[in-house]
């Protein structure tokens, strides 16, 4: 389910408007609380979403044509 959920967002990182840039940025924020609730362990894989999360929001934020 997360899966389904997290491929749009990500590609919403990346739109051009930038309010669905701050929308799709704001839920990486809460993504990152659903695979990573707290430090103990709860036995999720939370691995495969670290990856695209940060890569996504990275690439937006090295990005020099937009307004800081």
């Amino acid at each position: 389910m997360l899966q389904v959920l997290s491929a749009p967002v990500l590609s919403a990182v990346g739109e051009r408007y930038y309010k669905v840039t701050a929308e799709a940025l704001r839920v990486c924020g809460e993504l990152v609380r659903v695979v990573r609730p707290n430090v103990a362990g709860v036995g999720f894989d939370y691995k495969s979403y670290v990856h695209p999360i940060y890569n996504a929001i990275l690439t937006r934020l090295a990005n020099q044509d937009q307004d800081q």
